[in-house]
């Protein structure tokens, strides 16, 4: 089997001339290499997912030819400097995909090492962990993961435990991050597998067009174990009907609509805060562009002036709580809750006129007038027992004989039905 000088490589147009192709059994690989500080190499590895694709499109130019091959964990035939230790303690970072989604970030010339970097910068958007950083700033899950690598074996339990990002998440999380970490090939089998269903899913759901970009956030974060991501179908919900309560998660909107995350997860945080003052739907009326672009350069306005204001308009809108510890509606809302549930029978819908309606009023007894007409309206089980026993403590038990010589049960029913 003959192997070529990576000089003599062909390959497509943007990808740096440094890296060497390398044939293991049927797959081929695209490996570089540099030297680190203390004199040892670092060796990474990029899959070729197609042969063909990644070759330059000339006349003639329809053979991947390896410069290196690998049998049984050892090269065996090679023109180019990869050898055996170096492929044993290579780094898997994926597919050569990774590196056609970047390099138009990249200017020509530009060398693997800095495509690495890229790469990781673009895969870090859906494996945080990547970047995850000690106290010191090192990046801690890198640095176990190359020394793993370098070793020729997967990263320890004990060593993953000890980074910044394995600590601060959750179990689901750590899961995954494990097994990405230790074994490659069954990550890339549940992602591919959870590919397939979020494509389908999307389809049954009536997406006529399924963006490839917020497949891979919404595939990515499920595999991942990121929460929010636990029932795709509350995601699919809210992205055909933007106007039912909540927020996407900050990835998705940002796929949807293009705009930098970071502004998302501003404006998003402070919806959040507005709406716990205020109420559900309440920031959906402000320009939180605005309010985010101002509280960036002055952070002390929104904490020390913004917020205080709307904390005075809901006592201005509830002025029961006026001198009380209640100064917003996440605080006063639980209470309302358990009112309108006890008498209603169900959870209310919190952005509806009903709850507007019920919670405009400072008088409890109004509010419970309230609440049993819109019982009345639903026609819930709560309000036809609350009926019974409203009939029953002015005509008397069921069983006891009222004028006309019927039985009460009958009477209280058809009051029940009809009122």
């Amino acid at each position: 089997m003959a192997t070529q000088s990576k000089e003599q490589n062909r390959l497509r147009a943007g990808l740096p001339a440094d890296y060497e192709v390398v044939q293991q059994d049927d797959n081929f690989w695209l490996m570089a290499f540099i030297e680190l500080p203390d004199g040892s190499l670092f060796t990474w590895k990029y899959l070729i997912e197609d042969p063909l694709e990644i070759l330059e499109k000339v006349p003639g130019n329809e053979i991947l030819t390896p410069n290196t091959i690998v049998q049984n964990g050892q090269v065996v035939e090679s023109s180019g400097v990869i050898t055996t230790e170096m492929w044993n303690s290579s780094f898997n970072f994926g597919t050569t995909n990774q590196l056609y989604n970047v390099s138009d970030k990249l200017p020509d010339g530009a060398t693997s090492y800095e495509y690495l970097i890229e790469t990781i910068k673009e895969e870090a958007k859906t494996a945080p962990w990547l970047l995850s950083t000690d106290k010191d700033g090192n990046y801690d899950y890198l640095a176990v993961a190359i020394e793993a690598a370098q070793e020729g074996r997967v990263p320890r339990d004990a060593e993953l435990m000890n980074t910044t990002w394995y600590r601060s998440h959750t179990a689901k999380e750590r899961q995954a991050v494990k097994l990405k970490a230790q074994d490659p090939a069954q990550y890339n089998a549940n992602f591919e597998a959870e590919y397939d269903k979020v494509v389908s899913d999307m389809m049954l759901n009536g997406f006529q067009e399924l963006d490839p970009d917020l497949i891979n956030v919404l595939v990515s974060n499920s595999v991942n174990g990121t929460p929010g991501y636990e029932d795709l179908s509350l995601i699919y919900d809210k992205i055909k009907n933007p106007k039912m309560p909540g927020m996407l998660p900050p990835e998705v909107q940002a796929a949807i609509s293009g705009e930098d995350i970071n502004v998302i997860v501003a404006t998003q945080s402070i919806a959040t805060d507005i709406d716990g003052i205020l109420g559900p739907g309440a920031s959906a009326n402000l320009n939180l562009t605005d309010i985010a672009n101002e509280k960036e350069v002055n952070p002390l306005w929104y904490t020390e002036t913004y917020l205080p204001s709307l904390e005075d308009s809901f006592i201005a809108a509830h002025p029961q709580y006026k001198g009380t510890n209640v100064k917003k509606y996440s605080t006063a809302a639980p209470q309302w809750r358990y009112e309108f549930k006890n008498i209603v029978g169900q959870e209310a819908d919190e952005t509806s006129a009903e709850w507007a309606r019920f919670i405009a009023t400072n008088d409890i007894k109004e509010r419970e007038d309230i609440a049993f007409e819109i019982a009345a309206e639903l026609g819930t089980q709560t309000y036809q027992d609350k009926a019974v026993a409203d009939l029953e403590s002015v005509f008397g038990q069921p069983g006891q004989r009222v004028t006309g010589g019927t039985m009460w049960n009958a009477r209280v029913k058809w009051y029940c039905f009809h009122f």
